[in-house]
């Protein structure tokens, strides 16, 4: 057996080993993203191997892709989910069937849909960010977006579904709204939705793209404001405009993949559910999951194989956050417009959210629905200067009056690797710092990081209660007089955990001013980097 995962050996008999049964039921193996050691037969014969699926007819065969299996378990996981969905799905195998003959394929509730080939964009268009706050993509990226021509395509409605709008508002952000609006129209498979734009004054160039991008398709329509309305009074505009049975807010940073909006929308049919979201790479609650791609083609093969593993599954989540929400018109009409007092934004969708709970409907995220986030692509340029957390923190109290009780951070959902990293840095803190050394942790909010034994540990940042500050530095300057501040109130060490290290990317005044002056007593990027506080050692 596999000392990192699990995998399994199908041969004509069934063989009970600990982490599973050896049996002959290889695809549903591979499509729970389970290695497959198969004998050489005619299944390893005509499917690809070395990678997910290992042919052996001997037992030194065998050894050898145990070994292989266990040196990258993830990797071959993922090689058996693709071989799985290449050679078994039924909307890839069954779509080339109909293709070859001529034959349009459905979605299964009455109304076509298509192959998406690619998109788009081009296969390696690398979409990870280089810089966040503000966010910016490689120079290479950008330079494949320019210059492309504004898309056109033509949208009907379907006898029997639901009319859909997607109400969308942007502000001064060019570039991700043409990446959202172009991904969008090319692949969201539902007949008749409309699109509704709502521009909060931008002065980017961004109202003459959507001008023209309207007047190129009849079901896009257009509310320009002339300066910035904020995030709660454009979403209202937007939704009032809107004339569909069922209404989705979507943000102007995501990137929607292949039947993303009938996931969606899926969980709706259930009068109990008032509104339902998608899965995303960086959200900060349980929305947010684990993702490995970093090109647009990697994006899509990720959301394709995500919504195998998890077609059909949902949650129940406490807030949804409006990078992706959708709703029932019925729902919209009992709750109400968003309210407009958060003014240019920020937790108007925690607001929302307790308004629908307190209404008596649940909440839920749809597993298979994925949808890619950048994040931040307008707020963040906010925060140099300070203004994000001023909002912020304004935006708390308001919520606070409103309700009575403080606002709450996320909660995220369980990662064994995350969790894994937490417990790795509790024992290298046990052994590298000495026992009751106060400790400064880069947590964002999360407690159980806080938890080390002998040790009493403080946020970093912290509020003036001792939690969380609930935001970041505005920028290097702040980041190092923060840090001593709370280096002269106490504070010997301060841990940066491998999910808090872009700090010392991000704040490059920081790293300076940490490398020079204090000493790393732990490097391990796959766990955590460690600064003493006391001055360099000579």
């Amino acid at each position: 057996t596999g000392s990192r995962g699990e995998f399994t050996v199908p041969k004509d008999q069934n063989v009970r080993l600990r982490t599973g049964w050896f049996s002959d039921r290889s695809i549903t193996y591979l499509a729970a993203g389970r290695p497959v050691i198969s004998q050489d037969t005619g299944f390893t014969n005509v499917f690809p191997t070395g990678e997910g699926l290992f042919g052996f007819s001997t037992m030194d065969e065998i050894l050898a892709a145990v070994e292989a299996i266990n040196s990258d378990y993830q990797r071959h996981s993922r090689a058996a989910e693709e071989i799985a969905r290449e050679y078994f799905a039924h909307d890839v195998v069954l779509g080339r069937l109909l293709e070859d003959v001529g034959v349009e394929l459905t979605s299964g509730r009455g109304y076509p849909v298509t192959r998406h080939a690619g998109g788009p964009f081009p296969p390696d268009m690398d979409i990870t960010p280089v810089s966040r706050r503000p966010t910016c993509l490689p120079d290479a990226t950008v330079a494949q977006l320019s210059g492309r021509a504004v898309p056109a395509r033509a949208i009907s409605p379907w006898p029997g579904v639901p009319s859909v709008s997607i109400v969308i508002t942007c502000h001064d952000n060019i570039l991700f709204t043409r990446m959202c609006v172009e991904s969008l129209l090319d692949v969201t498979e539902y007949p008749g939705f409309e699109l509704v734009i709502v521009d909060n004054g931008s002065r980017d160039g961004t109202p003459a793209y959507l001008r023209e991008l309207a007047n190129r398709n009849r079901h896009v329509r257009l509310v320009l404001n002339s300066e910035n309305a904020g995030f709660a009074r454009a979403c209202n505009q937007g939704l009032v405009t809107a004339n569909g049975d069922l209404l989705v807010l979507l943000n102007d940073d995501t990137l929607p993949t292949p039947g993303w909006l009938p996931r969606l929308l899926a969980p709706l049919a259930d009068p109990a559910v008032g509104m339902a979201g998608a899965v995303t790479n960086r959200i900060g609650n349980e929305a947010e999951i684990p993702v490995s791609y970093r090109t647009w083609a990697e994006l899509l093969e990720f959301a394709a194989q995500r919504a195998l593993s998890h077609h059909g599954a949902m949650f129940d989540i406490r807030t949804l956050t409006m990078f992706c929400l959708a709703m029932r018109r019925d729902v919209f009409e009992r709750i109400g417009p968003l309210d407009q007092r958060f003014e240019i934004g920020m937790l108007e969708d925690d607001d929302y959210s307790m308004r629908a709970r307190k209404a008596g409907y649940r909440l839920v995220c749809a597993e298979d629905a994925f949808v890619h986030h950048f994040g931040e692509t307008s707020f963040g340029k906010l925060v140099p200067d300070g203004r994000y957390n001023e909002i912020l923190e304004e935006n708390k109290k308001r919520f606070e009056q409103k309700w009575g009780e403080p606002w709450q951070p996320y909660e995220r959902r369980a990662n064994p690797e995350y969790d894994q990293m937490r417990q790795r840095i509790r024992e290298i803190v046990a052994d590298a710092l000495p026992p009751g050394a106060t400790v400064l942790m880069v947590s964002k909010g999360d407690e159980q990081l806080m938890l080390l034994e002998g040790h009493p540990v403080r946020h970093f940042p912290e509020a003036e209660d001792g939690s969380w500050a609930g935001h970041h530095p505005a920028d290097s300057g702040e980041a190092v007089e923060t840090l001593e501040a709370m280096r002269q109130s106490g504070g010997q060490f301060i841990v940066f955990p491998k999910t808090g290290l872009w700090w010392l990317d991000h704040y490059a005044g920081l790293q300076e001013h940490l490398e020079s002056r204090y000493d790393a007593i732990v490097r391990d990027e796959h766990v955590c980097v460690i600064f003493a506080l006391n001055g360099r050692q000579p």
